[in-house]
């Protein structure tokens, strides 16, 4: 999930932004969660979230919950998002 947000002015506030965000997943939703790229740039990310279930429809509807509460969150706009299943 790729992620613009607009009202960090520094990597700190980046990362308090990220942090709430990737531990209300990890707490809500009890998925894996990782800051993949844009590392160093102030207002933007791309994390990845991962889900392990052995029922399709069960991870296809975790993700769109994890979409959803990410959507939800100020500050936050979600730019792309892309679901692998394997």
């Amino acid at each position: 999930m790729e992620l613009l947000l607009p009202e960090t002015h520094s990597l700190k506030d980046k990362r308090s932004v990220l942090s709430r965000i990737k531990n209300g997943l990890k707490k809500q939703f009890n998925v894996s969660v990782a800051e993949l790229r844009y590392l160093d740039h102030i207002s933007r990310s791309l994390l990845g979230i991962v889900t392990i279930n052995n029922a399709i429809k069960i991870v296809d509807q975790i993700l769109g919950q994890v979409e959803q509460f990410v959507e939800r969150q100020a500050g936050v706009q979600v730019l792309n998002r892309k679901v692998e299943i394997i």
